[in-house]
C-alpha cells in the first residue's frame, strides 16, 4: 500500500475558459453558448482522469522612363567645302538634319574647277547673304541667338540626340579644316570671330548632354546613395497616378513608399498600375475610396496575401461589390468589417488600417503566423466596437493608445504572447464590456480602479503571470458577470466586497496562491453559476452559506486544505458538478447529496471519508456519470445499489478497505469505460459476468486477494480494444491470479 505521504496530488488539466456575455455576430468563437457551456462547469474526460488517477498514485512598373524630346538647330553654322571634306559629306548620313545649306552645292564647283573669278563671285554673294541675314561679321551674334533649338519630334529617342549631337561634332570639325584650307574668304580674325561661336554652341550642348547622362547612370547605378539605399527611381507619372500618389503620400511616410521592400510600397504600385478599378480622382474617386482601397491592398501584402493566405478573391474586382474575403461593408460601399478567421495570415497588423475611419469589426483570430505587436495607431478607429485579435502569436505590450479607441466594448486577445501590464488608462474606455487577455504573459496588478470606470461584465485574465491581491476595490465591479483570474500568482485573503457582485455568474480563481477561508459572503452571490478555487491554500470548513447559492451547476474546491464535514448541500437542485478532491475532509458521505438528481459528477477522492457506501446512492441512476470515491477509508463490502447507476461511464473505488467479492451485476454498467478496484480486500473469482462490460477501457484489480484467472472473454477485449488496460496480480513465481492478457502483471517493478 502506498501511504498518504508517497501520493502525488491529483490535478486535473483544464484549458481556459472561453465564454462571453453576449451573443457576438462576428465573433463565432466566442458566443454565449460558450458563455453557457463555462457556466456548466468543465466537461470532463473521463478517461483522462482514470488515467491520471493511476499516475497520482505511483507522478511580401514603373512606368517606361519617358522618352526625352529631340531638338536640332534652326541654323547651321557656316562651312566651305574642299575635295576631302565633300568626300567625308558622302559618306555620313545627314538625313536627319532640319536645316539645309543653300551653297552646298556651289562650294563643291569651286573644289572642282578651282576657278578663282568664280570664287570671287560666290564670296561676294556670301558677304550680300550675311547683310540680308543681319550678320555683322566683325560683331558677330551671341550663340544664343544663333543656336535656338526646336522641337522636332516630341518621341525621338536618346540615340538620336547622341548621333545628332556627333553629326554636329564632326560638322564643326570640318568646317574648320575646310576654312583653313581655303585663302580666299577673307582674313583669318574675320572667320575665326564668325566661327568660334557655333563651334562653342555645339561643344555646350554635347557637355550638357554628357553630363546630364553621366548623372543618370549614377542614379541607377548607385541609387542615388552609394548603392545602399533600395529606392527605385521615381517614375514619371500620368496625371491620374499622379493625383493618387499625392492622395497616398499625405497618409503614409515617404520613406514607406521608396523601399520596395515594404507593403506600402507594394500597394502603392498595386493602385498606381495595376489595380483593375483604375480610380481616379477626376472620374468621380474620392479621397476616401482611394484611401480605404490602398489601406486593404497594404494589409494583403502585410499579411502574406497570395502568397500564404489559404483562400483569396482579394485584389479582384471591388471590394465590397465582389465580396472580398472577410470584408463587411455598408450599403454605402465603406468597408466596416474585416473578420478573417484561420486565414493563414502570416506577416504583421500594418498600422494604415487605423485610416478605415468607419471600421467597427476586427477580427483576426486563428493565424498562427501573425505576428509583429497592436499598432498603436488603432486607437483612432473611434467607430471601433469589437477588436478580436486571438489565437495568433502577436507579441509586445498592449498600447495605452488602444484605450483611446472610447468605443470599443469588447475586446479580446487572449492566446498571443503579449507581456507587460494592463494600464490605468483602461479606465477611458467608458463602453467596455468584455476583456479577454487570457494567455498571454502579462504581469503586474490589476487596475480594478480603472475597470470601475468602464461597464466591465466579462474580465478574463487566466494563466498570465499577474500578481497582488483581491483588493476590497473588486466590489465596484457591480456589472461583473464573468471572472477569470485562473493560473496566476495572486495571493492572500479574499475580501468580503467579493459579496457585491451580485450579477456574478462565474467565478475562477483556481491555481494561484490564495488562503485563509472560503468567505461566507459567497452565500450573497445567488446568481453564480460557476464556482472554481481548485489549487490554492484555503482552509477551514466548507461555508454552510454555500447551500443558499441556489444557481449553483459546478462547484469546484479540490486541492485545497479543507478540512470538516461535507455540508447539507441539498438545496443546490441544479448541482451537476461537485469536485472536492485532495482535501482534508472527513466524516460519512452525507446521504442529501444522493437527492441532487442533476449530478452528473461526484468526486471525492483523497480525502478522509470513513464508513460505507449508503445504498441511497441508487438515486442518481439518472444523470451520474462520473463516481470517484478512490483513496478515503472506506470499508465493508461494496453495494450492489451501484448496479443501479446504469449510466455509469467511470467508477474509481481504489485505495480503500473494501471487502468480500466483486458483484456479479457489474455486468449490467454497459458504459462503463473505467473500473478501478486496486488495493482493496477483495476476494474470491473474478464473475465472468465483466465479459459483458465492451467498452472498457480500463480495469485495474491488483493488489487485492483474487483467485484462479482472468476470463478469457475478458482478454477478447483486449484483442478488440488495443487501448484497455488491464492490471492484476499476475506477477511473481506463483501468481494469485492468472491472466495470460494483461498489461501489468503485480508485482513487477512496472507495477509500482
Amino acid at each position: 500500500m502506498v501511504s498518504k505521504n508517497d501520493r502525488l496530488p491529483r490535478r486535473t488539466s483544464r484549458k481556459a475558459p472561453a465564454a462571453a456575455a453576449a451573443t457576438n455576430p462576428f465573433d463565432s468563437d466566442f458566443s454565449a453558448s460558450e458563455a453557457s457551456r463555462q457556466s456548466r462547469g468543465v466537461v470532463f474526460d473521463l478517461d483522462t482522469i482514470a488515467a491520471s488517477r493511476r499516475a497520482m498514485i505511483s507522478g511580401k512598373k514603373p512606368a517606361p522612363r519617358a522618352k526625352r524630346p529631340s531638338h536640332t538647330s534652326t541654323s547651321q553654322p557656316r562651312r566651305s567645302s574642299n575635295t576631302r571634306s565633300h568626300s567625308q559629306s558622302q559618306s555620313r548620313n545627314r538625313t536627319s538634319r532640319k536645316v539645309a545649306n543653300p551653297r552646298r552645292a556651289e562650294s563643291a564647283d569651286i573644289e572642282m574647277g578651282n576657278d578663282r573669278e568664280i570664287r570671287e563671285r560666290i564670296r561676294t554673294k556670301e558677304t550680300q547673304d550675311e547683310s540680308e541675314q543681319g550678320f555683322d561679321i566683325d560683331n558677330p551674334i551671341t550663340i544664343e541667338d544663333r543656336v535656338k533649338p526646336t522641337y522636332v519630334d516630341e518621341q525621338a529617342s536618346e540615340s538620336e540626340i547622341g548621333s545628332s549631337s556627333s553629326s554636329s561634332q564632326s560638322d564643326s570639325d570640318d568646317s574648320s579644316s575646310e576654312d583653313s584650307d581655303d585663302s580666299s574668304y577673307g582674313s583669318f580674325e574675320d572667320k575665326q570671330k564668325l566661327r568660334k561661336p557655333y563651334v562653342f554652341a555645339v561643344l555646350g550642348m554635347v557637355s550638357i548632354m554628357l553630363l546630364v547622362g553621366i548623372i543618370a547612370l549614377s542614379v541607377v547605378v548607385f541609387g542615388g546613395d552609394n548603392g545602399e539605399d533600395k529606392s527605385p527611381l521615381l517614375p514619371i507619372l500620368t496625371a491620374r497616378q499622379e493625383a493618387l500618389h499625392n492622395i497616398i503620400q499625405a497618409i503614409v511616410d515617404e520613406d514607406m513608399l521608396t523601399d520596395s521592400e515594404t507593403p506600402q510600397y507594394r500597394a502603392h504600385q498595386w493602385i498606381l498600375y495595376e489595380d483593375p478599378l483604375g480610380l481616379a480622382p477626376a472620374s468621380g474617386a474620392s479621397k476616401e475610396r482611394i484611401i480605404q482601397r490602398y489601406v486593404l491592398a497594404v494589409f494583403y501584402f502585410a499579411t502574406g496575401g497570395g502568397e500564404k493566405w489559404k483562400t483569396n478573391n482579394w485584389m479582384i474586382g471591388d471590394e465590397c461589390v465582389d465580396e472580398w474575403d472577410g470584408i463587411g461593408c455598408t450599403d454605402d460601399g465603406v468597408v466596416h468589417v474585416v473578420t478573417l478567421n484561420n486565414f493563414g495570415l502570416a506577416g504583421f497588423i500594418p498600422e494604415e488600417l487605423s485610416h478605415l475611419s468607419v471600421l467597427e469589426h476586427l477580427i483576426l483570430k486563428n493565424n498562427a503566423e501573425l505576428v509583429g505587436s497592436l499598432p498603436t495607431k488603432l486607437g483612432k478607429l473611434q467607430s471601433l466596437r469589437q477588436l478580436g485579435v486571438y489565437n495568433n502569436n502577436i507579441e509586445g505590450t498592449i498600447p495605452d493608445q488602444l484605450f483611446e479607441a472610447t468605443n470599443l466594448k469588447f475586446i479580446n486577445l487572449q492566446n498571443n504572447d503579449l507581456t507587460g501590464t494592463l494600464s490605468a488608462n483602461i479606465e477611458s474606455m467608458a463602453r467596455l464590456e468584455t476583456l479577454v487577455l487570457m494567455n498571454n504573459r502579462l504581469t503586474g496588478e490589476i487596475p480594478f480602479g480603472g475597470l470601475s470606470s468602464t461597464k466591465i461584465k466579462f474580465l478574463g485574465l487566466s494563466h498570465n503571470k499577474l500578481s497582488g491581491t483581491i483588493g476590497p476595490m473588486i466590489g465596484v465591479l457591480d456589472k461583473l458577470e464573468y471572472l477569470y483570474l485562473d493560473g496566476n500568482s495572486f495571493q492572500g485573503r479574499l475580501p468580503s466586497t467579493i459579496s457585491q457582485l451580485t450579477s456574478l455568474k462565474s467565478l475562477n480563481l483556481d491555481e494561484n496562491d490564495f488562503d485563509g477561508l472560503v468567505p461566507t459572503e459567497f452565500g450573497e452571490l445567488t446568481d453564480l453559476e460557476f464556482l472554481s478555487l481548485q489549487t490554492n491554500g484555503f482552509e477551514g470548513s466548507i461555508p454552510s452559506e454555500m447551500a443558499l447559492m441556489t444557481s449553483l451547476h459546478n462547484v469546484n474546491l479540490a486541492q485545497n486544505a479543507l478540512t470538516g464535514k461535507i455540508p447539507d448541500l441539498s438545496s443546490l437542485k441544479e448541482l451537476r458538478n461537485l469536485l472536492l478532491y485532495n482535501n482534508k475532509l472527513s466524516g460519512e458521505i452525507p446521504k442529501t447529496l444522493f437527492t441532487l438528481n442533476k449530478l452528473e459528477i461526484l468526486f471525492l477522492s483523497s480525502n478522509q471519508i470513513t464508513s460505507t457506501v449508503p445504498a441511497e446512492i441508487a438515486q442518481l441512476k439518472g444523470k451520474l456519470r462520473g463516481l470517484y470515491l478512490s483513496d478515503n477509508e472506506l470499508v465493508g463490502t461494496i453495494p450492489e445499489a451501484l448496479c443501479e447507476l446504469q449510466n455509469l461511464e467511470a467508477l474509481l473505488i481504489d485505495e480503500n478497505s473494501f471487502q468480500g467479492t466483486v458483484p456479479a451485476c457489474f455486468g449490467d454498467l454497459q458504459q462503463l469505460r473505467q473500473l478501478y478496484l486496486f488495493r482493496n480486500r477483495l476476494t474470491g473469482e473474478l464473475p465472468r459476468e465483466l465479459t459483458e462490460l465492451s467498452w472498457l477501457t480500463g480495469l485495474g484489480l491488483e493488489e487485492n486477494d483474487f483467485r484462479g484467472s482472468v476470463p478469457l472473454e475478458i482478454c477478447s477485449i483486449k484483442e478488440q480494444n488495443e487501448n484497455f488496460d488491464l492490471w492484476a496480480d499476475c506477477g511473481g513465481s506463483f501468481p494469485d491470479l492468472l491472466c495470460p492478457c494483461c498489461s501489468v502483471c503485480c508485482p513487477s517493478l512496472d507495477c509500482q
